[in-house]
Formats: C-alpha cells, sequence, structure tokens
C-alpha cells in the first residue's frame, strides 16, 4: 500500500476526503494527491501523522503498526522495548542482497562504497 493510499484509508475512517484533510492541515488542497508520484517532505508526512496519530513509518509503509514506538512503550512498558531488542537481535541482511538499503550511523551507504565493503570482504574471508 503507498503512502497516498495509507492516507487515503485514514482519511476515510475519519469520513474525510483527502481533499479537505489537506485543506484541514493547511498544506493545500492537493498536496496529498501529488504523494502519487512524489515523493512527500518529511514535515508535511509528519503533519499528517500527528492528524491521525500515526508513526510516519506507518504513513510509508515500513510498518503496519499504527502507534508511533512511543505510545507502544506506554502502553506495553519495558516488555516492548525487550521484544524489539530481540526483533533486531534476530534481524539479518545479506550484504549480498541489492535490494536492502543499509546505513551507517543513519546515513544511508552508497552503492560504490557497499561495492568496496563487499570486495575487502571476498579478500579477507578465510573459508
Amino acid at each position: 500500500m503507498t503512502t497516498y493510499e495509507r492516507i487515503q484509508e485514514l482519511s476515510k475512517e475519519r469520513g474525510l476526503s483527502v481533499r479537505e484533510l489537506g485543506r484541514k492541515l493547511d498544506i493545500g488542497e492537493t498536496t496529498i494527491y501529488k504523494w502519487k508520484t512524489q515523493t512527500p517532505k518529511l514535515d508535511v508526512l509528519e503533519k499528517v501523522a500527528d492528524y491521525f496519530d500515526v508513526s510516519v513509518d506507518y504513513l510509508v509503509g515500513r510498518t503496519d503498526k499504527k502507534l508511533p514506538f512511543d505510545r507502544w512503550e506506554k502502553m506495553y512498558g519495558d516488555g516492548i522495548r525487550e521484544e524489539q531488542a530481540r526483533y533486531n537481535a534476530n534481524k539479518t541482511s545479506d550484504l549480498a542482497e541489492n535490494d536492502v538499503v543499509f546505513t551507517f550511523e543513519g546515513k544511508k551507504i552508497p552503492k560504490e562504497d557497499l561495492a568496496l565493503i563487499r570486495e575487502i570482504i571476498k579478500r579477507t574471508r578465510k573459508d
């Protein structure tokens, strides 16, 4: 589901059209429609997420959980942090995969750098 489709669905749940939502949030009547083909600006996405009380990650399809993490934490306490740690500990990505976005210190690693990293690993591996 695209960002536009998620927002359209949330709007319908509230009895609003996407155009009315844009007007209500003072972001322009057609701004959200443009997200069918354009990448939205973060500050505007945050405004929409705050309005619907969902996370930006939910709007962009990175998670299916509507609630922001801090709300999950308030509702479920330390258990959610432990669950997240278990999830992250078991989460792996193969460096050979090209469809995974790798980051370092929060910044995307360029493809050229990934190619270099892969080559270094290949040359130093002893198996």
